[in-house]
């Protein structure tokens, strides 16, 4: 395969088939996340740490990324279930959990899949010939809060509007933090006379969420005559997911 230039779909520039090749690993990288990222950048960010993840254990064995064996492939799952989250060895404490690898091994198989759908075969899957983990999903993973955590949370946030209309918002919508971050002042509304917020979903789907009327005068409160970003921080800029959990926490 080395060095055989494979013919891309209309409109992409033809790939070199080298499995040896860092630039071709590089190159079905950016174009596999780009691809990503067109349908959530949620998920590329995601995938971009997991991938990188690989990339370095590979390196660091020296195993080529294109040529190397299912059996190799079980070993840095082994390696993902055994290691914390930058890679330590964790003998007792808490190792990364099954969730996560399962992701992990979800996001290199679909960096193969994409290799080889993009080279027209010429590559393969390793992951397709290994037993991949599995996660719970029947059961949840997260403590839901109860009604006087809930209450306690209202409270401490109470003297802060920015901090109060976000958590009202979120626990009365029940919307993700992506979305609480990527909502615009333009996105709040009415709709036979409730109060909506218009939200992006995942997959770049808008639709509309009822705000009850608590949240809604939270919000009014906060945002006053102000556009742009709907939740900000003091400079002005967008909050993201980091802030907004460093706000819940404290």
């Amino acid at each position: 395969l080395a060095g055989e230039v494979i013919p891309a779909s209309a409109g992409t520039p033809d790939v070199r088939v080298d499995p040896q090749s860092a630039a071709l690993r590089a190159e079905i990288r950016d174009r596999w996340l780009r691809a990503k990222r067109n349908r959530s950048r949620n998920t590329a960010e995601a995938y971009d740490r997991d991938i990188t993840v690989y990339f370095e254990w590979c390196d660091a064995r020296r195993f080529e990324v294109f040529t190397i064996l299912p059996s190799d492939v079980e070993r840095f799952v082994e390696w993902l279930q055994v290691t914390d989250n930058i890679g330590r060895y964790r003998s007792k404490p808490k190792p990364r959990s099954a969730a996560t690898v399962a992701r992990m091994v979800t996001a290199v198989s679909s960096f193969y899949a994409y290799a080889v759908k993009h080279t027209e075969g010429r590559l393969r899957n390793p992951v397709d010939l290994i037993d991949r983990p599995r996660s719970d999903t029947t059961t949840a993973q997260t403590r839901a809060l109860s009604l006087d955590d809930v209450a306690r949370l209202r409270d401490a946030a109470r003297d802060n509007a920015r901090d109060y209309a976000l958590l009202q918002l979120l626990l009365g919508t029940g919307i993700r933090v992506s979305e609480l971050c990527a909502a615009d002042t333009s996105d709040l509304g009415t709709d036979s006379g409730h109060v909506v917020l218009t939200i992006t979903r995942k997959g770049g789907h808008r639709g509309k969420v009822p705000v009850p009327p608590g949240a809604a005068d939270a919000l009014r409160r906060y945002v006053g005559p102000r556009v742009g970003p709907l939740f900000v921080l003091h400079n002005r800029e967008r909050m993201n997911r980091r802030m907004v959990a460093y706000r819940l926490e404290r």
